[in-house]
């Protein structure tokens, strides 16, 4: 009924243990120790793609206040890795976050979409017409979407969505 705004998503993992406690230390603990673990768990699932691969990395921007707080953007941390290990250039200045939004855990599928409506800003013009946004989790869907949203409408045309773990569905 309602497509998702990108192409296709590379997410390896189901966030369960023990995955699920190396990113909530990483991301709440600022334990940066696993970030080589968790992105060489990522990098094992594309590195047998030799072509076809995204222009660049859009990690998931943090809202300044967030950043502050936070100290480091742990998605960006990873998606470092990932660029150089996989050669794509990283553009963490192209998106930014213009909504300090609360944090998504807890909130409902409706909830965090009208959290996240209209979030993210494109700081500059570009050319890209294949990029991969990078995250650590993916929950619902909502933050990617709304930020793949926002490339969409500014001409990038393959949108892959790549993250080190999703939450599992009810499906699953």
């Amino acid at each position: 009924k309602n497509p998702p705004h990108y192409t296709t998503s590379i997410i390896p993992h189901f966030y369960a243990s023990p995955l699920k406690q190396l990113i909530t230390q990483l991301k709440f603990h600022g334990n940066l120790s696993y970030t080589p673990l968790l992105a060489q768990s990522f990098i094992h699932s594309v590195k047998h793609r030799k072509n076809n691969l995204p222009e660049c990395i859009i990690p998931i921007p943090l809202h300044t206040q967030r950043l502050r707080e936070r100290g480091f953007n742990q998605a960006l941390e990873l998606a470092r890795i990932i660029a150089l290990q996989l050669d794509i250039p990283l553009n963490y200045s192209l998106c930014t976050r213009n909504k300090d939004t609360p944090y998504q855990s807890g909130l409902s599928a409706k909830q965090r979409k009208q959290n996240l409506k209209h979030a993210f800003d494109l700081t500059k013009s570009h050319t890209y017409k294949h990029v991969a946004i990078f995250d650590d989790v993916v929950t619902t869907g909502t933050t990617v979407n709304e930020l793949a949203r926002e490339l969409k409408q500014s001409g990038v045309e393959i949108i892959e969505v790549w993250a080190i773990a999703r939450t599992k569905n009810k499906n699953h």
